[in-house]
């Protein structure tokens, strides 16, 4: 099955040249005369990942815009990566878009780079959540409770992480849509199993490797390294939603960010995995529209 793309397709494969001379690629989804939200992908993920959220963010008057990082779909690569450079080119999405302010969500893998923007961005960001969230790698038992395969990919030498990837990249294209997107906890399995849900996640996987993985062993290198940002310096309130059961991303990751982090507005969902907030995107949203353009961040 394919996903429903956008009243306009155009809209979900747009780019934008930087100041540096890359391209980068984005979607835009849900409303489009909404409240502005950056919405972050996973590792991997594509701008096609707003797909995953286009009705409940048009039904939420949010006006859904996916970046996609170096090298993934449309983007074009950057070596090497550093999480501090990801808020300079939002800050060109912003002024490509004339967005005068907006909101920004990581996702997983996208995160951090929430985080990134949190800590960089001043006047114009009015609030950052992350979802599900990856932490530094480096923290306190930041791997416990995460599924063997995950943490054997994570605690590789970076050598054999990109001969994974390579060999994921090489298979993805022809994978059936319910292979493409293994995630291990239950909830996860139940959500998939909606056709149209678990066709726009295989979409922006299958997009986010169209290069043959190599976007995700670069990424996957910067993200197992200390990271350059400091969570210290980040000045507004974070909203985050984690599930006690996150076999992905464990929780030992959010509560690290928790400590870290001056300020958190966190809710920890006891009986749930990585897949946490989709059966919740209407409350996720709804605070978007209820704040509008006031900077004073999100409540859960």
């Amino acid at each position: 099955m394919k996903p429903s793309l956008p009243a306009s397709a155009d809209m979900s494969n747009q780019t934008l040249r930087l100041s540096d001379g890359r391209t980068l690629g984005f979607g835009e989804f849900g409303d489009p005369e909404g409240v502005p939200l950056m919405l972050f992908h996973g590792c991997p993920g594509s701008r096609f990942h707003g797909l995953t959220a286009h009705r409940a963010a048009e039904q939420a008057g949010v006006r859904l815009i996916a970046p996609e990082r170096p090298g993934y779909g449309l983007s074009a690569p950057k070596a090497p990566r550093r999480l501090s450079e990801w808020p300079r080119d939002v800050v060109e999405l912003g002024d490509h878009l004339q967005l005068e302010h907006f909101h920004v969500l990581g996702a997983s893998g996208g995160g951090p780079h929430a985080l990134a923007c949190a800590a960089q961005i001043r006047a114009r960001l009015l609030s950052a959540t992350v979802v599900a969230s990856a932490g530094p790698m480096q923290a306190n038992e930041a791997t416990q409770g995460m599924a063997w395969a995950l943490r054997s990919f994570w605690r590789s030498r970076p050598s054999v992480r990109r001969r994974i990837v390579r060999t994921l990249g090489a298979v993805a294209s022809w994978l059936p849509d319910r292979w493409i997107v293994p995630v291990p906890d239950h909830q996860a399995s139940d959500l998939l199993s909606a056709p149209e849900l678990q066709a726009a996640f295989a979409l922006d996987i299958r997009e986010a490797m169209r290069d043959g993985g190599r976007a995700l062993a670069a990424e996957a290198d910067m993200l197992a390294n200390p990271w350059d940002i400091d969570l210290s310096e980040i000045h507004m309130s974070v909203r985050l939603w984690h599930g006690a059961r996150d076999e992905n991303c464990p929780v030992a990751m959010a509560e690290h960010l928790i400590a870290q982090i001056p300020r958190t507005d966190a809710t920890i969902f006891p009986d749930e995995g990585h897949m946490c907030a989709f059966p919740r995107l209407g409350t996720l949203f709804a605070a978007y529209a209820s704040t509008g353009a006031r900077a004073d961040g999100l409540s859960a």
